[in-house]
């Protein structure tokens, strides 16, 4: 899926979106410290139905561009605290105030990347995550 103005577009949480367009939906995070850069979210054909549990596809674009600069499986709440751990250096959930609402920690997550990507960095692929 491309950028190719969406038919609609309603706010999820965040900067989250969800998209609707010709070829399905996504969420789309954007970040401001990232200007030029988007993440398209998808749990298979569209947006992920059941994101606590869902393998998510994060995929890093730039504006006008149809070719990702980069994808990342995260499956579920387990992998984005593997990929947090993996790149951050910590779990969020294992904070003393709880689990993190989920579409906060995809929104965070999708920040995260859009930031290393903005900035260069390398990225840890460190897969999907637990299952």
């Amino acid at each position: 899926m491309n950028q190719e103005g969406p038919d609609v577009s309603l706010p999820v949480y965040g900067s989250l979106v969800l998209l609707t367009t010709r070829t399905g939906t996504a969420w789309r995070a954007t970040e401001l410290d990232a200007p030029g850069l988007f993440v398209l979210i998808t749990a298979g054909a569209g947006a992920p139905p059941a994101p606590e549990t869902d393998t998510m596809t994060f995929a890093v674009y730039r504006e006008g561009m149809d070719t990702p600069l980069g994808a990342h499986a995260i499956a579920g709440r387990p992998g984005l605290n593997h990929f947090y751990l993996s790149n951050v250096g910590h779990e969020p959930d294992k904070e003393p105030d709880g689990a993190r609402p989920i579409l906060q920690f995809i929104d965070d997550v999708a920040a995260h990347l859009l930031l290393r990507y903005f900035v260069g960095e390398g990225i840890e692929d460190a897969g999907p995550g637990p299952v």
